[in-house]
């Protein structure tokens, strides 16, 4: 079954229902359990198929976790018109069935209610999902970049950015 937009779950707070889903899927992929600094200031994109969650992507405005998590230096774009994709994750039984394509739409779609002028991302450049970002008009910035993202876990990531259409920023109401 593939997922639609109509199993995206926009969440604004690291709380309620949602926080026990985002610790487990952050715990099945060896995050660490529960929030980080950045989480209480984020929105969360969870995906459901038949109600049940099997993936997520967290947004972050302004100064986010990729400008710690970045370890070599790199001139990241921040500010309040910047949001961070960042914990992207699917459970594997449900990969290859458009729902990290579909959760990184309704980010996107989000991003741009939102105001803000860019996304930015980091990925591995061997990464199966570093296509769906391309799909959805994200650019590499040239080279790779050192990011430590999780307790002991260091690699080489594509920094990646997506500018938001001027048409496509609507200022969102809350």
């Amino acid at each position: 079954m593939e997922v639609s937009r109509k199993n995206i779950l926009i969440s604004t707070s690291y709380s309620g229902p949602d926080e026990s889903l985002i610790a487990g899927l952050l715990s099945y992929y060896g995050y660490g359990v529960g929030p980080d600094q950045f989480d209480a200031k984020s929105t969360f994109v969870i995906a459901r198929l038949d109600g049940e969650p099997v993936g997520m992507l967290r947004l972050t405005r302004g100064s986010g976790p990729l400008q710690d998590w970045c370890l070599d230096g790199t001139n990241l774009p921040v500010g309040e018109e910047v949001i961070q994709l960042t914990r992207g994750v699917v459970l594997p039984e449900f990969r290859r069935r458009g729902v990290l394509r579909t959760m990184i739409s309704a980010a996107l779609d989000h991003v741009g209610r939102s105001g803000a002028r860019l996304a930015v991302a980091a990925v591995e450049p061997t990464a199966p999902h570093l296509l769906s970002l391309l799909e959805a008009g994200f650019e590499p910035l040239p080279g790779v970049s050192l990011y430590a993202y999780a307790p002991q876990r260091t690699a080489y990531l594509t920094t990646m950015i997506y500018t938001v259409r001027k048409e496509a920023r609507r200022p969102m109401h809350l």
